[in-house]
């Protein structure tokens, strides 16, 4: 469960979570706009959960076929329910307009990238296919990212359309690029931590003791 978790932290906060909201900081309007802090925070925890969900599923049987859809479209739906949480927690006069068949679009991609990622790590059993499986993911994740971008229209209300939406627990952009970044920190010095305690000759020499017997 600890490998799990870890790989869970990994790639829902650092890879996927994080992915998305640099590609939030790279957009351009030409409204102010911010982010909602309580939607994107949650939306963290729906990656790694949704990470987690999947390689539960997959990591006791990799080579179930049925499990393997089922982890893919726990990790895809996960990556597109992040994704358009985020979405959710954006703030500007205004709102959205949605391209149904987009959208559809961008979780069937989100879906077929989580299962050709996840069978190239549980299934394919070969050095080639752990190095490709990450590329796999990513290219998936950054592709329904854009392609959901896309399904979006801005509608503006307010004229002028001079300031951004004032409310308590709303990030600009620039914020929440310091946002992501001190997330990615403190996330990354867990991940270090933790392998350096579970790597440690104390620990290794806990681990080689024989059990306790009462």
């Amino acid at each position: 469960y600890r490998g799990i978790a870890l790989a869970s932290v990994a790639m829902g906060g650092v890879g996927i979570w994080s992915m998305h909201f640099v590609g939030m900081v790279a957009l351009k309007l030409p409204v102010p706009h911010g982010y909602s802090l309580w939607e994107t925070v949650v939306s963290l925890g729906v990656a790694v959960v949704a990470t987690a969900a999947s390689f539960s599923t997959l990591v006791a049987r990799p080579n179930d076929r049925m499990r393997l859809l089922l982890a893919a479209v726990l990790l895809g739906l996960g990556v597109c329910a992040m994704h358009y949480l985020g979405m959710y927690g954006m703030r500007f006069d205004g709102y959205f307009i949605w391209s149904v068949p987009v959208v559809l679009a961008s979780l069937v991609l989100s879906v077929v990238g989580a299962a050709i990622a996840l069978w190239l790590v549980f299934s394919a059993q070969s050095d080639k296919a752990l190095r490709a499986a990450p590329v796999v993911m990513a290219a998936a994740v950054s592709g329904m990212h854009y392609i959901a971008m896309s399904a979006a229209g801005f509608v503006c209300t307010v004229v002028p359309r001079g300031n951004m939406p004032s409310s308590d627990g709303i990030v600009g952009s620039n914020d929440l690029t310091v946002l992501i970044t001190a997330s990615l920190l403190v996330i990354m010095a867990v991940l270090a931590l933790d392998q350096w305690l579970w790597s440690s000759p104390q620990m290794i020499e806990d681990d080689d003791l024989p059990p306790h017997q009462g």
